[in-house]
């Protein structure tokens, strides 16, 4: 439990030094941080320390930080950072065309007129400490964990898809005998509710792409976040007991980081993810609460 409280901490702090870098300023950076940590899924995730819940802590806390350390051009913290990241939520490794995108935008950037072979070569000793971290998670897996065959379709299935996409939809069901909300325990509902933060991002990077901001970079973030919903939604289950849907957690540093990245300038923006921060903080909160006490 005390993990799960310092590795949140720990999380704000990057959350704010990236802010800072990317921003360039001081406006709205409490804001921004409170928006990903306490109006979204990771509330519930982040009250205790079930090894399922600390697991997708770290992972989380990680990614922010191997997002930070590419963009300070520190590329190997970073990769070993995003490795560690893949040890507690594999599905992160589906994010490393994304880091090393920023990585080598950044190399670029202090080499100008070099290939992207001549700088790889340059620094092919950022992989060590990644490869080293890997390995040990491969021997780790070897030595400790069986494959998951209780299903019939196994663990991950192309036929669980139609299944779970209407569940990410699925708004909270009005019961008339009781006059409650019912959020649904298992396999969650709308992510665009428990997490709001994702209806800014798509907003901000919506108008990123029309006004041509480095779109490169816009379509290889949403198309490595498709990849990674398709997987979501290829498991046995959205996360089995819980209130939210806290699979979707792990997508969110780096929905925060494109955010950042896209925003529009101007206060206008902020004001209208103030609506969005009410409903996801007061959600959160309220589900969280009703969850450990029902």
């Amino acid at each position: 439990g005390f993990f799960a409280i310092a590795s949140l901490l720990l999380t704000g702090i990057y959350c704010a030094k990236l802010f800072y870098l990317l921003k360039g300023k001081k406006d709205s950076v409490i804001f921004y941080t409170l928006f990903l940590l306490l109006a979204t899924n990771v509330v519930f995730t982040s009250i205790n320390g079930w090894v399922w819940f600390i697991a997708q802590n770290f992972a989380f806390l990680l990614s922010i930080m191997s997002l930070y350390y590419a963009k300070k051009k520190k590329g190997g913290l970073s990769l070993a950072l995003w490795a560690c990241s893949v040890g507690c939520r594999p599905m992160q490794a589906l994010y490393l065309p994304v880091l090393f995108y920023l990585i080598l935008t950044e190399l670029k950037a202090d080499v100008p007129g070099k290939s992207v072979w001549q700088i790889i070569k340059m620094k092919w000793f950022y992989a060590i400490p990644t490869s080293l971290i890997a390995l040990s998670y491969m021997i780790l897996n070897y030595l400790r964990f069986d494959e998951f065959t209780s299903a019939a379709e196994g663990q991950f299935s192309m036929s669980y898809i139609l299944d779970n996409l209407p569940n990410i939809f699925r708004l909270p069901e009005y019961i008339a005998k009781t006059h409650k909300l019912n959020f649904y325990w298992f396999d969650g509902f709308a992510i665009y509710l428990v997490s709001p933060i994702i209806i800014a991002f798509i907003i901000a990077i919506g108008i990123g792409i029309y006004k041509k901001k480095n779109r490169v970079f816009a379509f290889l973030l949403l198309g490595t976040m498709l990849i990674h919903i398709i997987c979501i939604l290829s498991h046995k289950t959205l996360g089995g007991n819980h209130f939210g849907n806290r699979y979707f957690n792990d997508l969110l540093p780096f929905v925060f980081y494109g955010l950042l990245c896209y925003m529009p300038e101007g206060k206008w923006f902020t004001k209208i993810c103030y609506p969005l921060f009410i409903v996801g903080m007061g959600l959160n909160f309220i589900g969280t609460i009703l969850y450990f006490t029902q």
